[in-house]
């Protein structure tokens, strides 16, 4: 967890200065559009690469459920279909129906 908390405090130096670049070439008035265009896309990166980490690791303890509760689901499916056979299932279908028949009969 440092480590990644390190990683994303060195990305933001590297994009707040970056980004202070990229505006510094946008607010400026003898550029042409090609060059506006491409700091534009790339203040975008900077904005959205910082973004990231932290919305991932909001979203991380959902993620760890949801594969827990998945897991979960695996395992009772594995117990039930272990028990109920569909060969099990018509044998008791036939069996039912020929009771059925025999009671009304």
């Amino acid at each position: 967890m440092v480590y990644s908390v390190l990683l994303h405090i060195c990305l933001l130096v590297v994009a707040y200065f970056n980004a202070g670049d990229v505006l510094f070439i946008l607010l400026g008035k003898n550029h042409d559009f090609l060059t506006y265009t491409f700091n534009a896309l790339m203040l975008f990166a900077v904005l959205v690469s910082c973004c990231i980490p932290v919305l991932l690791w909001l979203d991380c303890p959902k993620y760890v459920q949801y594969l827990n509760s998945w897991a979960e689901f695996q395992v009772t499916y594995t117990n039930i279909s272990l028990m109920i056979r569909p060969i099990g299932i018509l044998v008791y279908t036939i069996d039912l129906f020929i009771k059925i028949k025999k009671n009304i009969l």
